[in-house]
């Protein structure tokens, strides 16, 4: 079950109080047919940790300057949005950032935010190669996320009911004081009854495998502290090596994109009864432009052009397996 099946959180037979969202499984004892009405949450706060020490600068504009399909990418999903941008710098201010969003005003960017593709941009170029070399992302994550922050200066960032995304970018492992930033994340966005998580973690820096990875003739330095984020959560890791991150960018976009394609089923189906309409449109069962059936999440996976936007109605009928005609 991935980030569809935590926004709904459906339940059996009963309609669930949740993101405001109605959302309902009906079984009657006497048919013999399954339906599953969804209207998706779309509330996505995403939160850039950016490392700005100083062999960081080319990989931070490199990011700023390929960030327009990203972005391009959530508006056309029609998501609820926001960003904050923050570095692994963890002096006060002004020195260091300390986990505040950079921005002086409107700090908390989203879909509405003026000229919002040229701020973003500025904002990632001007963060700069001046901060403190002992890089401490974790720490400013948490910071970031702290109450004292997100009911000062980030305020306007975080809702309890949207998924949480964390994107590190960064040249060096974390040296932050050792925590449990997992458990710190869990708390902070506590789990649905069905053990999902409703954050996820991205990293896009230098991977284990990597060793011809090095940073302006330095020794490479894996980001071994950040994937312990990443594993628990299943978020991407990708390489920072390349002065396209491009790719890096699609794949977390399409991680992101992933959480409102696929939907979970309360019941095994029999597959061949399986229907799924879209705004009141069937969709076909094809595994480029239409549907799949995951057996192992028991679960419904939109691909391609038939992936909905945020605002639409879903409805899957089926048949469960083990009802006897």
């Amino acid at each position: 079950m991935n980030w569809v099946r935590l926004l709904l959180s459906l339940t059996f037979i009963y309609s669930f109080v949740g993101c405001g969202n109605d959302a309902s499984f009906d079984l009657a004892p006497e048919t013999d047919n399954a339906r599953l009405s969804l209207k998706i949450n779309d509330e996505v706060d995403i939160l850039w940790v950016i490392d700005n020490s100083s062999s960081m600068e080319k990989h931070s504009q490199a990011l700023a300057s390929q960030m327009q399909p990203f972005v391009e990418a959530l508006n056309e999903t029609k998501l609820d949005y926001r960003m904050g941008i923050t570095t692994t710098d963890m002096r006060t201010p002004p020195t260091g950032q300390q986990g505040i969003f950079i921005g002086q005003t409107d700090n908390v960017l989203s879909s509405r935010t003026p000229d919002l593709m040229n701020v973003v941009t500025n904002r990632m170029y001007n963060v700069g190669q001046g901060g403190s070399p002992v890089e401490q992302g974790l720490a400013a994550m948490k910071e970031a996320l702290s109450e004292d922050k997100l009911n000062f200066q980030n305020t306007g960032f975080f809702r309890q009911d949207s998924l949480l995304v964390v994107i590190f970018l960064t040249n060096e492992d974390d040296q932050s004081v050792n925590e449990d930033y997992v458990q710190f994340l869990d708390d902070l966005k506590p789990p649905l009854p069905s053990g999902e998580r409703s954050w996820v973690a991205h990293f896009i820096g230098v991977l284990p495998d990597n060793n011809s990875c090095s940073t302006f003739g330095n020794d490479y330095q894996p980001g071994y502290k950040y994937l312990e984020l990443v594993d628990a959560s299943g978020g991407i890791a990708e390489n920072i090596c390349t002065a396209d991150l491009r790719s890096a960018l699609t794949a977390v976009k399409a991680r992101v994109i992933d959480f409102i394609s696929e939907f979970a089923l309360e019941r095994e189906p029999v597959v061949e009864t399986i229907r799924v309409f879209v705004n009141g449109i069937e969709v076909d069962n094809d595994p480029d432009n239409g549907w799949i059936y995951l057996e192992d999440k028991n679960a419904i996976r939109f691909n391609g052009s038939s992936v909905p936007t945020a605002d639409a109605s879903i409805k899957i009928d089926y048949d469960p397996a083990g009802i006897k005609k």
